[in-house]
């Protein structure tokens, strides 16, 4: 889990890094499209991550859970990969950024 939420703050840490290439305004929208949920589309108010090491806004995630056998197979909404829990984790970095730029 720590190695997620820090692979999470490089793409931050990438994203605001400016070497000359995008302007501000396109980093911002870099940014915001971190914190925006890859099932619904919107920002993420409630941001967790799954077992697939992406995150998603709580209401969504835990929407596609239920429309999943909980005794059978669980694929990510985004890979398609076979998932190994349905535990799901609090992403306080993503809910810090969506605070700052949604």
């Amino acid at each position: 889990m720590e190695e997620l939420i820090e692979d999470v703050k490089d793409q931050i840490k990438f994203l605001e890094f400016d070497l000359g290439g995008p302007s501000d305004n396109q980093s911002r929208e870099g940014i915001i499209s971190l914190v925006l949920c890859p099932i619904s589309g919107k920002s993420m108010a409630d941001p967790v991550m799954a077992a697939d090491g992406y995150t998603y806004e709580r209401s969504a995630i835990e929407g596609y859970l239920k429309k999943t056998k909980s005794d059978g197979d669980l694929f990510s909404p985004v890979t398609g990969k076979l998932m190994t829990h349905r535990r799901l984790a609090p992403n306080k970095v993503v809910q810090a950024v969506a605070s700052q730029y949604a």
